[in-house]
């Protein structure tokens, strides 16, 4: 009895720990998750590239996501092919604010910039 319930404990630990992997910065309660923040920076950055199909981001574990009330920042890495069909690894960086659409969250003033 007494080895299941250290087990049990253990398993609630490891996962814990799994959960508050990403590296993420908040202040105050924002509209978006860590993964909807990184989605909506995906959509923007491929907006930015010449051959958007291309485009394999970083995961977002691997992201560095900030916010402070309803202004998200996110930070990554994208691999994608430029015009002479090259697959290059660029920096980016992008800035948004999340925003209430009757019953969706949407976002507006997004702003990208990519190394």
């Amino acid at each position: 009895k007494k080895l299941t319930v250290t087990a049990l404990v253990l398993l609630l630990l490891l996962s814990l720990c799994a959960c508050g992997s990403s590296k993420s910065n908040a202040t105050g309660s924002g509209l978006h998750s860590d993964a909807e923040a990184f989605t909506v920076a995906e959509t923007i950055v491929k907006t930015q590239l010449k051959a958007p199909g291309t485009a394999k981001f970083c995961w977002v574990t691997d992201a560095t996501i900030t916010h402070v009330g309803d202004d998200y920042t996110v930070k990554g890495w994208v691999d994608a092919q430029n015009s002479f069909g090259a697959t290059l690894r660029s920096n980016f960086t992008v800035t948004y604010t999340a925003i209430l659409e009757g019953n969706d969250i949407g976002y507006k003033n997004p702003t990208v910039k990519i190394d």
